[in-house]
């Protein structure tokens, strides 16, 4: 049984650490830049690279109509940081190289339209210092210690299964119709020696880890959503390391 003064001090470290974990979340949201839109017809694939202020725009797929038009807002920071991706389009739009000291601080967004024809595309490309993998609610004690592996949404139907390795997150169709307004952002390398848990902030399904990274897989974790509900309905979550 807690005395009285130390119960006083347990709930004003707890109340601390929620103000700390509170404090970091904002100043990651209020460091937040947007570095480029894209506006632009896919076919099947394209590449957006970003280096320095310089976009490129790399054809993927055998007959893509153009390069579209795009407009740089603030050239990449040479300091540790994510970069997220917003988009509308039927397809998906992933963040499948994060800037680092490593690669020179270049990031490389893919652009995909699995869909017959060509497709329509706006993607807006944000960056954050790394401080922005810490997590805010619900609070926990050691929970703002935790990073975000990967941050995911889009639209389901029924089943998808989703693959984030080493070097990039993809999906697949288990049941149902393709997904569409896919955005993803891959965080870093996954640790061999931790798990992935799935914080689940939108969605009328379920979210679940069914293949944990490891030595013997590569490294490769597997995520499926299921939604239960007839069309589409639109989730959202981070996988985080424990």
């Amino acid at each position: 049984m807690f005395r009285r003064s130390e119960t006083r001090r347990y709930i004003t470290a707890v109340g601390c650490a929620a103000a700390l974990a509170l404090g970091m979340a904002a100043t990651a949201h209020a460091q937040q830049r947007q570095l480029f839109q894209w506006t632009g017809n896919v076919n099947q694939e394209v590449r957006l690279t970003l280096n320095g202020s310089r976009l490129s725009t790399t054809p993927m797929g055998p007959r893509e109509p153009g390069r579209g038009t795009s407009n740089v807002m603030s050239s990449m920071p040479q300091r540790d940081g994510e970069v997220r991706v917003t988009s509308t389009g039927r397809g998906t739009v992933d963040v499948i190289q994060q800037p680092s000291a490593r690669n020179g601080f270049i990031t490389v967004i893919r652009v995909r339209n699995p869909n017959a024809g060509v497709g329509g595309f706006r993607v807006n490309a944000f960056w954050q210092p790394a401080a922005g993998g810490v997590l805010g609610p619900p609070f926990r004690p050691g929970f703002g210690a935790n990073r975000v592996a990967l941050r995911w949404s889009g639209n389901v139907d029924d089943q998808l299964e989703i693959t984030l390795r080493r070097n990039g997150v993809s999906h697949r169709t288990i049941r149902g119709r393709p997904p569409f307004g896919v955005s993803s952002g891959v965080t870093g390398a996954l640790p061999g020696a931790r798990g992935l848990t799935i914080i689940q902030t939108q969605g009328r399904g379920s979210i679940d880890i069914i293949q944990q990274p490891t030595l013997r897989n590569g490294f490769t974790a597997r995520i499926r959503v299921r939604d239960p509900q007839p069309g589409f309905g639109r989730y959202s979550f981070n996988a985080i390391w424990r």
